[in-house]
């Protein structure tokens, strides 16, 4: 074998072993789907609304049931209030996330598996995102100076969903 094909082998494993966790999941019989309690926390929610209607639509794509809850309750249980959240609840630390959002429920549900807490915001071309899987697994995602288009949008959904599936055992 020549030093050039052994390379082009090499490259094509590395490629295969790169996009393996982004392959499609296979359901497994009987399994039921990860439970997620969704709170949009964007500052500005109209200018946001196309932004989350994009990644919701995303999300119940997946293998997943949503379940919603409010900014407000998000505020309180993190320990803040309507003012300082904005500028605070993304770089919290993992502990206070953990405590906080502890057994939150969505309306209508009896228990959920995790957390998204999502917050769009186009005029800025910023979008940020925090997960807690489990009640103990924090995943945060900021994408900033980037256009907030459809295709990043159902990416980034997938992301979540993967953050969510975190520890998951159906």
């Amino acid at each position: 074998m020549t030093a050039q094909r052994r390379e082009a082998l090499l490259l094509c494993v590395a490629a295969t072993l790169a996009l393996w966790p982004m392959a499609p999941r296979q359901a497994q019989a009987g399994a039921r789907p990860v439970k997620i309690v969704l709170a949009w926390v964007s500052p500005d929610a109209a200018a946001a609304r196309d932004c989350q209607s994009q990644i919701g639509g995303a999300l119940f794509k997946g293998e997943t049931t949503i379940n919603y809850t409010s900014r407000a309750a998000i505020t309180g249980r993190l320990g803040l209030d309507s003012r300082s959240f904005d500028g605070a609840w993304f770089d919290l630390d993992d502990k206070r996330f953990v405590e906080g959002l502890k057994n939150i429920r969505g309306i209508k549900s009896e228990t959920e598996d995790a957390v998204v807490m999502v917050s769009c915001e186009p005029g800025r071309r910023r979008v940020q995102a925090v997960v807690l899987a489990q009640g103990k697994y924090v995943t945060r995602f900021r994408a900033e100076h980037i256009e907030v288009t459809r295709p990043f949008l159902s990416s980034l959904a997938k992301g979540l969903i993967d953050a969510a599936m975190e520890g998951f055992i159906p």
